[in-house]
């Protein structure tokens, strides 16, 4: 469930404000997304906490700008961004740090910008994992609807058996979200 089939939906109906501009990936993880983000010709920046993920998207691409930091400390510059995403990252952060990166987020991005994040829902075979924060259905909804100076773009649930990177298949209960900076 990486972001690859929304974002090439995006870039083919030209949803960009700055086509083929800046990009951010918070919590890039080994970089599925951001390798591609960068293939599609975005200026890429990734930030993880972990420095084995950072070194492997290096190998793979030396233009892609690294930066280690957990992302609830990593610093947005604001309006930015042409694209900020945060793929399977924000359940490890507290509902008001996640609320707070998702925040930064929007104000990262240039007005027409596009924020795209996923959150675990309750239903998620995970759900209990004590260091997962996970969000229920009107939770996730009423959140969004009060982001200031963003406009839903698309709102999807997910939920079924699917692969996991580690540990074969698990039932997934997952939200996506992407937003346009008004």
């Amino acid at each position: 469930m990486a972001f690859k089939y929304i974002i090439t939906k995006l870039i083919k109906e030209n949803s960009f404000a700055t086509p083929k501009g800046a990009a951010l990936d918070l919590g890039c993880g080994k970089g599925f997304d951001t390798l591609f983000i960068a293939d599609e010709g975005f200026d890429v920046q990734a930030v993880d906490h972990a420095s084995s993920s950072l070194d492997a998207i290096k190998k793979n691409n030396s233009n892609i700008e690294v930066l280690e930091s957990k992302i609830e400390h990593f610093s947005i510059k604001k309006n930015y961004y042409s694209l900020i995403i945060a793929s399977f990252s924000l359940q490890f952060l507290s509902k008001e740090d996640a609320k707070k990166v998702i925040q930064d987020m929007v104000d990262g991005i240039v007005s027409g910008g596009v924020v795209i994040f996923n959150v675990i829902g309750d239903r998620d075979a995970w759900a209990d994992r004590s260091n997962w924060h996970i969000w229920d259905l009107e939770e996730i909804k009423k959140f969004v609807s009060e982001i200031p100076n963003a406009k839903l773009r698309n709102f999807n649930q997910y939920e079924g058996m699917g692969d996991t990177i580690k540990e074969g298949l698990k039932y997934w209960h997952v939200f996506e979200v992407v937003l346009i900076k008004k």
